[in-house]
């Protein structure tokens, strides 16, 4: 910072109304990264901007060393100037788009006044450039199969996950890099060059390939995988045969697994190895089990009441609904247009589901599961010729019965959700668990409620089908869960409608931001004043440890209840009503508003109505005329109770 403050001013021939008062943060420590997960994505880049051209304009100039050198060539004279930067001042800060990819630059060797140059050579032409044309999923799709990268199964999957991860975002027909998406890559890019490179990629595709039709030995293939994978190189040589490589890397699986406590100190206070690698590992059981042909034994598996077990073979039957996989390529023989994309895109999900329509100005790319593919190709016809066709029966990859199954004659829908078109102006998902707490956000206007939570998350197509069943022009959707945004977020990527995710954490969040909606208000007053309530709400929980650990300086043991505030752990208790009157306390004196007057306690299905209403008076009680306590039956599960502090 420099030892005096800055002062701008203009000059005379210059007018400025100073009445005027520069954008700029009320406290300079709070600076972005700070504050970044109470902001949305614009608000963050947002605030970025503005607190890193504040905090520029108070600090020291940047200082150049430039060196400017003028050629004589006979009747003509050349000028060439160099320059680098000598003391970064407020650059460290703040640089525009256009300089930060500028290189300091120096000039080669020693110049003098006497210096003698050469001519090598002379180009006298004049050139433009321009900036490369952004990606569009079209274009991307192109280039991946230019370069070898994916198969036509794996481009869609590909594209949706790295919108999904908010690595990209789709504006248009373009796709444009996120911040977060250009720090992975500049990561992966720096600590695992080999892997991220497009030809190890399409190479690893290409020996895979080798290796299904037998021109290729496998243990190669794993020597060639990764340098660093010495173990699974030397298991490679030394195994005889797969059956011996299966069991040594299993083994050595096991062995490592076992270790994950030592290695994230988080695993070893919760007294549990790496839930991923434990995932991995059964998976490679379950392979090893199949290549020797075990059959599952069933009998060991006790069905809860009323749950009727199914064996593989019978449930992959049961969750096919459109029997034919079908892909094609049209060529475009006119302009395809926005409406046009949208009614062939709504065609095409009437007569199936899994539909993908990736169009560029000449082409579209197509993919929809369905049991009426002549039809599929039909309504394509009507755009322009076909190519690259494609249609595979699904059922012969699930075992020699290839009857289709009418899921719906059978009375087992295959989704909960039936696609409709919109026909109001706005609409709402929310994603709760608990019969009690579904039932309140459909009394408070929720159109469609996906079963979910802290145990059972929604898949992205759950939310996607929740979402196109919402007779609406655009959705809100209510993840409601800090671990659902994300899935959310990616079926708002999909959806054939506008919608807006609002980042709300908890229940309590979610009908908060319910009560706030306005129907005579805007959709940009709405998202405001529905933020601004779900901020404001404090959130407590109280749950059961299922095992002893030591987690955040709190030990616990197996069957005590664990109170959480805001999504962290308060203190361990053994009495649900003293856990329940304490966490309500704590949330009243830590509230937002300082003045918390109303307190919600959702109890679950596990708790006796009795039991609630005992614990109701005892929180009533301890806060006496300040507050009002509203008890609801939930009938949520894990969750004793949740609590709400307005």
């Amino acid at each position: 910072m420099p030892t005096t403050s800055n002062a701008y001013r203009c000059t005379a021939d210059k007018k400025i109304q100073d009445a005027h008062e520069a954008i700029r943060p009320t406290d300079i420590t709070r600076t972005p990264a700070a504050i970044k997960e109470s902001l949305s994505r614009d608000q963050f880049r947002l605030y970025q901007l503005i607190w890193k051209r504040f905090t520029a304009s108070r600090m020291q100039p940047a200082k150049y060393e430039t060196t400017a050198v003028k050629i004589g060539a006979g009747e003509y004279c050349f000028t060439v100037s160099t320059a680098r930067v000598a003391f970064d001042g407020f650059r460290s800060v703040y640089v525009e788009a256009e300089e930060e990819k500028e290189e300091s630059n120096v000039l080669v060797g020693h110049l003098s006044m006497d210096s003698v140059l050469t001519k090598e050579e002379f180009d006298p032409k004049q050139h433009f450039t321009q900036p490369p044309a952004h990606y569009t999923e079209a274009s991307l799709v192109k280039t991946m199969e230019e370069l070898g990268i994916g198969r036509p199964s794996t481009y869609a999957p590909t594209i949706s996950l790295i919108l999904g991860r908010r690595y990209i975002t789709k504006e248009g027909k373009n796709l444009y890099l996120t911040e977060i998406g250009e720090v992975v890559n500049n990561i992966m890019k720096q600590s695992f060059p080999s892997i991220v490179d497009v030809h190890f990629t399409a190479n690893m595709e290409g020996l895979l390939d080798m290796v299904e039709e037998g021109k290729v030995p496998w243990k190669e293939v794993i020597r060639n995988f990764y340098p660093d994978l010495e173990e699974a190189v030397e298991i490679a040589e030394t195994a005889e045969d797969l059956d011996t490589f299966f069991q040594s890397v299993i083994a050595h699986a096991e062995e490592t697994l076992a270790k994950t406590p030592e290695m994230l100190p988080v695993l070893k206070e919760a007294g549990v190895v790496d839930s991923g690698g434990q995932g991995l590992l059964e998976v490679m059981r379950g392979a090893y089990d199949a290549f020797q042909g075990k059959e599952i034994d069933y009998s060991a598996i006790e069905a809860s009441a009323g749950t009727k077990m199914v064996k593989p073979s019978e449930q992959a039957e049961t969750e096919i609904k459109f029997g034919y996989c079908t892909e094609f390529i049209i060529m475009l023989s006119k302009t395809f247009n926005i409406k046009q994309e949208m009614d062939f895109k709504a065609y095409l999900e009437s007569i199936g589901d899994c539909v993908v329509v990736v169009d560029d100005e000449e082409i579209i790319k197509c993919h929809v599961h369905t049991n009426e593919p002549g039809n599929a190709i039909q309504a394509a016809l009507k755009l322009g010729y076909l190519t690259n066709m494609k249609i595979d029966n699904m059922k012969e990859q699930h075992g020699d019965n290839n009857k289709l199954v009418d899921l719906e004659a059978e009375g087992q829908p295959a989704f909960p959700y039936k696609a409709v078109d919109p026909d109001k102006e706005y609409g709402f998902v929310a994603i709760a668990a608990g019969e009690g707490v579904k039932q309140l956000f459909v009394d408070l206007g929720v159109d469609n409620v996906v079963s979910g939570g802290q145990t059972m998350n929604p898949s992205t197509d759950d939310i996607l089908s929740a979402i196109h069943a919402t007779a609406a022009k655009r959705v809100f959707v209510l993840p409601n869960n800090k671990n659902i945004i994300m899935a959310a977020e990616q079926a708002a990527n999909l959806a054939d409608r506008k919608v807006d995710v609002l980042q709300t954490r908890t229940i309590p969040q979610g009908l908060s931001a319910m009560l706030a909606f306005d129907p005579e208000a805007d959709r940009k007053q709405n998202v405001t004043n529905m933020v601004q309530a779900y901020e404001r709400v404090g959130t407590g929980s109280v749950t059961f440890a299922a095992r002893d650990s030591d987690y955040e300086g709190h030990k616990i043991k197996k069957g005590e209840l664990l109170a959480l505030e805001n999504g962290k752990m308060s203190f361990v208790d053994t009495d649900l009503k003293k856990t329940v009157v304490k966490l309500t306390h704590n949330l009243t004196k830590k509230s937002p508003n300082k003045d918390a007057s109303f307190v919600t306690l959702i109890y679950g299905e596990d708790v006796a109505e009795d039991e609630a209403e005992e614990i109701r008076e005892a929180v009533a009680e301890r806060l006496g005329d300040s507050a009002e306590v509203v008890l609801i039956a939930g009938k949520q599960p894990v969750y004793y109770f949740i609590i709400s502090v307005e």
